[in-house]
């Protein structure tokens, strides 16, 4: 999910090369390594893309597909990217699971579908996303390719995150009510329906974690008041917990990742009259943001070894709306560019050199 910009300061952390898509991304044993998924768009060729340590390999050729790379899982020597291509011609995407760079499209029963996330866990490699027939979507977990329609009680709802714990499969997204058309927050766990919100307001759920059965979720609730606006909220076990943003600012919590007995959130939020700003919330308290000049949207999460990484994009180009991937290490304060090109980073995984 994402968007906006400002200044940026070039500390060349990354190295921008371009990969062919033939080209094999494979983790270095006893190397930390950031993997980073997302597209770039060069020379008109619009790729689903992920970056290792700021190489980019790119998983469709652009030219007569387009493609987004929307998740990234590392496991043991392996690659796992969930996205998806459509042709150029054709409005129809077809949800896609990328392994060592090899595209294997998912089936789905309907006009299209989106891969939003991907999670393995031993030798199972679970999917995320959701298909469109008409008007209506369904949330869909593919399991070893394997495609499963998840209940939800009547509601058109969409997956956008994963997760596996203790032989159990979570799944988060949304829900349109049919009364209302509002939408809601919802989860399944190993396919039972829960409704986060009553669909009176418009809420999002956008990405989940489990930690000792703990379920974490983060998103966005629309607040009623003089000026209506969305703030972030990430609920614990099903209990709201807003996060702290400015009165009357739009805001959302984008990722959540659990690391010991701290928990952390990224999103963004928008004050009146200046471009988003990335935010980072530690324990429901601010832990950092990228306040520089023009816009930065922060999308995903990820602690490994102590160290905090956070992957979104910047808009370097005050409201061009040219937005470019980007890199956070140990907070917000100084961004480092993934690419030079028209891109987007929506996910992060780190390998310690163990996984």
């Amino acid at each position: 999910m994402k968007l906006l910009n400002f200044i940026v300061i070039l500390i060349s952390f990354f190295t921008i090369i371009s990969c062919s898509k033939k080209d094999t991304i494979t983790p270095e044993e006893g190397k930390q390594s950031i993997y980073i998924a997302g597209y770039e768009i060069i020379e008109g060729r619009h790729s689903a893309t992920v970056w290792k340590d700021g190489v980019a390999t790119h998983l469709n050729d652009g030219i007569d597909d387009y493609g987004d790379a929307m998740s990234v899982f590392v496991r043991d020597k392996d690659v796992y990217v969930a996205g998806y291509t459509r042709p150029k011609t054709g409005s129809k995407s077809t949800a896609t699971l990328w392994v060592n760079n090899t595209p294997r499209p998912l089936t789905f029963s309907g006009d299209y579908s989106i891969a939003n996330a991907v999670y393995v866990s031993g030798n199972d490699v679970y999917v995320a996303g959701y298909e469109v027939s008409g008007k209506t979507s369904t949330s869909i977990i593919w399991k070893n390719g394997v495609r499963e329609a998840l209940d939800a009680d009547g509601y058109p709802t969409a997956l956008y995150d994963i997760f596996v714990s203790g032989g159990d499969v979570y799944a988060a997204g949304t829900g349109t009510d049919n009364t209302t058309k509002m939408n809601f927050a919802a989860y399944w766990k190993n396919g039972v329906f829960t409704k986060l919100t009553t669909g009176e307001t418009n809420t999002y759920a956008n990405s989940i974690f489990v930690k000792d059965n703990n379920v974490y979720i983060a998103g966005s609730d629309y607040i009623r008041g003089n000026v209506g606006h969305l703030a972030p909220m990430l609920w614990i076990n099903g209990v709201a917990n807003r996060l702290p943003a400015g009165s009357n600012i739009i805001a959302k919590a984008m990722g959540v990742f659990v690391d010991g007995n701290d928990v952390y959130v990224v999103g963004n939020q928008v004050p009146p009259g200046e471009p988003p700003m990335a935010m980072m919330w530690k324990n429901n308290k601010e832990f950092s943001r990228d306040d520089q000049v023009n816009s930065a949207v922060a999308n995903a999460v990820y602690v490994s070894g102590g160290e905090v990484f956070a992957t979104g994009i910047i808009t370097p180009e005050a409201n061009s709306g040219k937005v470019r991937a980007t890199f956070w290490k140990n907070g917000l304060n100084r961004r480092e560019e993934v690419s030079l090109n028209l891109s987007s980073g929506y996910d992060i995984f780190v390998t310690n050199g163990k996984n």
